[in-house]
């Protein structure tokens, strides 16, 4: 008997959920009889790819090993190489995907019913019938007020990879993983960077000793942080922008940066014609990804999840579900990764929200002046640290600031899902000289 799948949305959590899909009907011996239809209104790859993780990150990677001493930043050449990385990545994918045989199909899909959505955008609109969906749609910008009334004329984390000139002055509005990399970026292309975070520190919910790390290394590096601070207004002046914070204080910039986070927007599917609740903007799921509709899942940023690799794995999860398993999600494995310089990396519990419910807890730290690695390489800014159970020594989580910590981190994602006790992982062997010895040091103490 034949199957129909229809995915909406080709991003991270989208094509996980495609691939699935096809193995399991493999594996199954049913892979003719199933059909994979994937629908997305833009381009494969989702925001990740296209205006998020690997285009921003191409450019930090080049800004960051940019020679100081060179002149202006030749941005043609970085939007040229930046591109041309997008471009390839998405043949290969659409590649894979035609390999696959699942169909991509460029469009908006709306649901029309239980188990119908309405294919539009193309010349000829039509309705697709499905056995089971999973939507996978992502997020949109969000712009509070005031800026809301200036989002024609405010940069944002798309338009700033667009970039062809270094601004002279920058005013970044959001203090979170996003506005802290471009930040970084455009410091080190030459801007003079302010960023303005509402909340008492940059990087809300992290770890306070990683916090002040970060803050101290942009501080140091003339980039200049105001937290606890808000927008009050802003005005297009000739030069650029003036802005007024809640203080009273007044700031004049050659342009402005909205960073304060992004919202999904589900109801532009019609969620309702199918039976699909939302709820604050955000698809009621169940413990295994599954909206009211039984027959119609969902994974990725339409539901919670705001990382690439959380949405993909969410993905796998609501495919296996929709072929007819029974899995869940669980978050504490999901590591969190920040492209500044230096890197922070953490994944599990954090010592504050543990000591909040009253619980034991034991936090050491390895720092990377005392690495030979990290000597030789002239990385001597940050730490390792292990959060554990001090009766049973059981890790917890784990903290790292510094280089390669985005890399580092994943040997803790291990630990955590092995159960590992902090002896189990000190008796590790590790290479010398290698930043990963840090991780045995601050297992051994």
């Amino acid at each position: 008997m034949s199957q129909h799948f229809v995915i909406i949305g080709a991003g991270p959590a989208g094509e996980a959920a495609a691939r699935k899909i096809r193995h399991l009907s493999q594996i199954s011996g049913s892979s003719e009889s199933v059909q994979i239809s994937l629908i997305e209104k833009k381009e494969p790859g989702g925001l990740c790819l296209n205006r998020g993780c690997v285009p921003s990150k191409t450019l930090l990677e080049q800004l960051h090993h940019r020679n100081k001493n060179e002149p202006d930043v030749d941005w043609n050449h970085l939007q040229d190489l930046k591109n041309q990385v997008v471009s390839n990545i998405r043949t290969q994918l659409e590649r894979s995907l035609k390999t696959q045989k699942i169909n991509l199909i460029r469009g908006i899909g709306e649901f029309s019913g239980p188990n119908t959505i309405e294919l539009k955008g193309q010349e000829s609109p039509k309705s697709l019938l499905f056995d089971k969906a999973i939507v996978t749609t992502g997020t949109e910008i969000f712009y509070p007020p005031p800026l809301d009334q200036f989002r024609k004329d405010l940069l944002n984390s798309d338009k700033v990879l667009q970039l062809r000139q270094t601004p002279k002055s920058i005013l970044i509005i959001g203090g979170g993983p996003i506005g802290l990399e471009f930040a970084c970026l455009l410091q080190a292309a030459g801007s003079a960077v302010t960023v303005v975070e509402m909340l008492p520190t940059i990087l809300p919910g992290e770890d306070p000793a990683v916090v002040s790390a970060l803050t101290r290394s942009f501080e140091n590096r003339g980039i200049v942080i105001k937290s606890q601070s808000t927008v009050k207004t802003l005005e297009k002046t000739a030069g650029g922008w003036k802005v007024n914070l809640q203080s009273g204080e007044n700031i004049e910039v050659e342009q402005i940066l909205c960073c304060v986070g992004r919202v999904s927007n589900p109801t532009s599917l019609q969620p309702e014609k199918a039976g699909i609740q939302v709820e604050k903007n955000q698809i009621k799921i169940n413990e295994n990804l599954q909206t009211t509709n039984p027959n119609v899942y969902a994974a990725g940023d339409v539901t919670t999840t705001r990382l690439a690799h959380a949405a993909a794995a969410q993905g796998n999860i609501a495919a296996a579900n929709a072929w007819g398993d029974k899995k869940t999600f669980d978050p504490s494995f999901v590591p969190r990764c920040l492209y500044t310089w230096p890197e922070v990396a953490s994944v599990g519990a954090w010592k504050s929200d543990l000591e909040s419910l009253n619980l034991p807890v034991k936090a050491a730290r390895a720092f990377y002046k005392g690495s030979a690695k990290a000597l030789a390489a002239n990385e001597t800014e940050g730490f390792v640290q292990i959060i554990s159970d001090p009766g049973s020594k059981k890790i917890l989580g784990a903290q790292i600031i510094g280089a390669n910590a985005t890399e580092l981190i994943h040997i803790f994602s291990v630990a955590l899902k092995t159960n590992m006790t902090t002896d189990q992982l000190g008796e590790v062997i590790f290479a010398h000289p290698t930043l990963a010895e840090m991780v045995k040091e601050a297992a051994k103490k």
